[in-house]
């Protein structure tokens, strides 16, 4: 037999420290873009998702209600839209139990609140409009955003701009908290000429 040196090559062994497979690093990595694309769709299941008690029972398009898992300002009266825009970014909306809806357009909304003896015309900025929703939404997070208090307790909520004015409530009805508006003008009323820039949609 032979003493002469045989030569041995070691060759390296690469690992992918995402998925923890040989043969690849992890920037082509099939399962890094698999989780991105999961992580991205999980965020805006998140981001749009609302109240799912809202997608059934007897509610009226004529209504408002406050809700906590609403990101976005959600209305079904695309009539009550003014400065309407087809330029949105957001063109579905994904509901608590995953049921995909579209959104038609947005724009700004005219409402009328009823707090104690007094009324208030307040304007809803980028509400977007969702023809099949079976109500209209007022998303507490985007109050809050821009500085307003919401305070909820067992039977109410109470909105408050950023001087602290009482200029909305909702009283809790079934399991949701109903916006009290004026059912008719003979209320004594108030006009705040407040524009609630803090009732915008999610840019």
């Amino acid at each position: 037999m032979s003493n002469s040196n045989v030569s041995k090559t070691k060759s390296k062994i690469i690992k992918c420290y995402k998925c923890k497979q040989t043969g690849h690093y992890r920037n082509p990595c099939n399962s890094f873009d698999k989780d991105s694309e999961k992580k991205k769709f999980c965020e805006r299941k998140q981001t749009n998702a609302f109240s799912a008690v809202l997608l059934n029972g007897s509610f009226s398009k004529n209504d408002w209600y406050i809700d906590s898992g609403a990101s976005a300002h959600l209305t079904a009266n695309e009539h009550w839209l003014k400065n309407i825009s087809v330029e949105h970014p957001i063109k579905e909306i994904v509901v608590a139990n995953k049921e995909k809806v579209s959104v038609k357009c947005s724009g700004d909304v005219s409402i009328t609140t009823l707090t104690d003896n007094f009324e208030y015309d307040v304007i809803v900025e980028g509400v977007l409009c969702v023809p099949s929703l079976t109500t209209n939404l007022i998303s507490v997070s985007q109050l809050i955003a821009k500085g307003n208090k919401v305070q909820f307790t067992n039977s109410r909520c109470d909105i408050y701009n950023r001087s602290g004015e009482l200029v909305g409530t909702a009283l809790l009805l079934n399991g949701v908290y109903k916006l009290r508006m004026p059912e008719s003008l003979m209320a004594a009323a108030m006009d705040s000429n407040y524009i609630w820039h803090t009732w915008p949609c999610q840019q």
